[in-house]
């Protein structure tokens, strides 16, 4: 299932993989997590006891209710992202935080054209190729 396709087409993926409660879903991770919720195990939030079936319904609930964060703050502290961009024949690396706004401004203040960015983890060429690379941004 690619991105198009769930997000743009709203095509939703095969639930191929069930768990004894009858519920299916579409990936063996998303099956992982959810057989958690039938072991019984409870986690307590630090400051209230408020008890939660997920670990990282804990944080949220922390983050949200003892921190006064909103949710885009919340996600705003997620993993940062690394972007390179060739700069010449050189290879520069901008890391991005913050909601997708600040990762833009951060672009347009590092005067970067989005047509010479890619992420690391999609480019399928060794990085001692770039003669002539030419990249197309979808």
């Amino acid at each position: 299932m690619n991105h198009i396709n769930l997000h743009h087409l709203k095509i939703e993926p095969e639930r191929t993989h069930f768990c004894h409660c009858g519920k299916a879903f579409s990936s063996k991770s998303v099956l992982a997590r959810h057989m958690k919720s039938h072991d019984g195990l409870t986690y307590p939030c630090p400051e209230c006891g408020l008890r939660f079936k997920s670990e990282p319904y804990v944080k949220v609930h922390h983050q949200l209710k003892h921190l006064n964060m909103t949710r885009a703050e919340i996600k705003a502290l997620k993993k940062p992202r690394e972007v390179h961009f060739l700069e010449g024949d050189k290879i520069k690396t901008v890391v991005l935080t913050g909601t997708k706004r600040e990762r833009k401004k951060k672009i347009k203040e590092a005067e970067i054209s989005e047509d010479v960015m890619f992420e690391q983890d999609k480019l399928s060429v060794p990085l001692f190729d770039f003669v002539e690379l030419k990249m197309e941004i979808d």
